[in-house]
């Protein structure tokens, strides 16, 4: 299926004339620049999930060589070039560890088996390199407030499970944060600055766990998160609102003031939250349902939306195309129609329910092509996999599906024009024909850092198509065919297009 193609601004840049040589059979081949256009790429947000806790997705489990480690993830993001995809959402610290050298937190025991092990390279930096090697945007996805995830789990001596043992909410085998203590929440912002000084990472996001799911006691009753002794200091201090709301401005107060602590540091980064698929019952009216994010997890999603304080939003909608009352169109339409500031909507789609629930491969794809005919937003579309287990299993020939349904081209990471802009940099590029090789080398700079992406295109049998999407810090590129036309352009750090540089093959 075809994806709609997207308006764009062209800033000013400067053409360099280029000459090509010779191939060594004698066919006489060389390129020039050209006023020409290439016909605009297509759009589409297409990212994984990769779980890190309990080793889900990576690694595949605790206490590998690193080299056996790096493997590993590399093989992940080949999956992800063969697929078309162009985004991975890491999972960088699920309960209050990190992947990253850091000096707030433990290492996290995924890696090494142990918290607080140090696996002998940084696995952030380490994907963050291969990730943007591939063209491919890294999203560092962070869980705020869960502070262990299992009893099975051992907390180091510097984690937060023993180092402050007063902050701690214990809730069925889990210990959480409590959103309305001011120490957890200025906990996850003091992370997140550390994770964006030290890295370029291309987005921060944050899932669904704020507030725990709710669970049940031995004799079948729901339990009650323990915030009794806060919850009673606030009405003693003459505190008027519900506990339910009061939760609710707590985890508000923290959404908002997180966006505007990443914009401080990189205004382009973009922010998204994953939430739970369903904001309340009768949202939309067909929805019955008695678990939400509103009542049950104490977040108002839809609050977040309409401020515009995500720069995506990509709720789980995680059931099938059939469902009576959470079918995955109906609950689309109702996100789509509540986005009154014109963010993206990038659902996640489950994937991983082709082994658990022995669902039809289809039924990604049927989603996948849902979004794309009810998306109403001028920058494209998008759709998020959970997770990255299924696609490298390939249950029930899923990539087939999808790289000859969906994913048969490359789309580029939707444009986020309210993202700070810089101007493009006037660029050079030059192409010779390497007579040894065969191949055509395509140079290109300058290295500025107020653009993210080199954009390769070609007309071949005259149709222009996407070759390689390429980090700012790629110099060149062997091209092994012969095409009509080659197109290089910036792509800015918003997703924004500058003006290609197009060259024409002439005998």
């Amino acid at each position: 299926m075809k994806l709609k193609r997207t308006p764009r601004v062209i800033p000013f840049v400067v053409f360099t004339l280029c000459l090509g040589l010779g191939w060594a059979n004698g066919e006489s081949s060389r390129y020039v620049a050209v006023k020409a256009l290439p016909t605009l790429p297509e759009r589409e947000f297409r990212g994984v999930w990769v779980t890190t806790v309990h080793n889900v997705d990576w690694p595949s489990k605790p206490g590998l060589p690193m080299e056996e480690q790096q493997e590993e993830f590399i093989a992940l993001l080949d999956r992800c070039v063969e697929l078309n995809l162009n985004a991975v959402v890491l999972q960088i610290r699920s309960q209050c560890d990190t992947i990253w050298p850091s000096k707030i937190e433990p290492w996290c025991p995924w890696f090494t088996g142990t918290m607080g092990t140090d696996p002998g390279y940084d696995p952030l930096a380490f994907a963050l390199k291969e990730t943007h090697r591939r063209g491919l945007e890294l999203h560092a996805w962070l869980n705020p407030f869960r502070v262990i995830n299992s009893k099975y789990v051992n907390p180091s001596e510097t984690h937060l499970a023993v180092s402050h043992k007063k902050s701690l909410r214990y809730y069925g085998d889990k210990i959480w944060l409590e959103p309305t203590q001011e120490f957890a929440r200025q906990r996850v912002k003091k992370v997140v600055k550390e994770v964006l000084t030290k890295y370029d990472v291309d987005a921060i996001h944050l899932d669904d766990y704020f507030y725990p799911y709710p669970i049940k006691d031995k004799k079948g009753e729901w339990t009650q998160f323990n915030d009794y002794y806060s919850w009673l200091a606030y009405k003693e201090s003459g505190g008027l609102l519900s506990k339910g709301d009061w939760r609710r401005e707590h985890v508000n107060d923290f959404v908002r003031d997180l966006r505007a602590e990443v914009k401080r540091i990189k205004p382009w980064v973009k922010f998204g939250i994953s939430p739970f698929g369903i904001y309340s019952p009768g949202y939309p009216e067909q929805v019955k349902a008695g678990l939400d994010t509103y009542e049950s997890l104490y977040t108002d999603v839809l609050l977040w939306w309409q401020e515009g304080w995500v720069d995506y939003l990509a709720p789980q909608l995680y059931w099938d195309t059939t469902h009576p009352q959470l079918g995955f169109a109906g609950l689309y339409d109702w996100w789509r129609d509540e986005n009154v500031v014109q963010r993206h909507l990038w659902p996640g789609i489950a994937t991983y329910r082709i082994k658990t629930e022995q669902r039809s491969a289809k039924e990604s794809l049927r989603q996948i092509e849902i979004a794309r005919k009810h998306n109403n937003l001028p920058y494209g579309t998008g759709h998020l996999h959970f997770s990255m287990n299924a696609l490298m299993e390939n249950v029930s020939n899923v990539n087939g599906i999808l790289k000859g349904g969906a994913y048969d081209e490359i789309a580029l990471v939707p444009e986020s024009p309210w993202l700070v802009r810089k101007k493009p940099p006037v660029i050079n590029a030059s192409i010779e024909s390497r007579q040894e090789t065969n191949q055509l080398n395509v140079s290109f700079g300058p290295k500025e850092e107020n653009f993210r992406w080199w954009l390769i295109q070609v007309l071949e049998k005259g149709e222009w198509k996407t070759l390689r999407v390429l980090p700012r810090t790629a110099t060149s590129y062997k091209m092994e065919t012969i095409p009509s036309m080659i197109a290089v352009t910036p792509m800015g750090l918003a997703g924004e297009l500058g003006k290609a540089v197009v060259f024409e093959r002439q005998e």
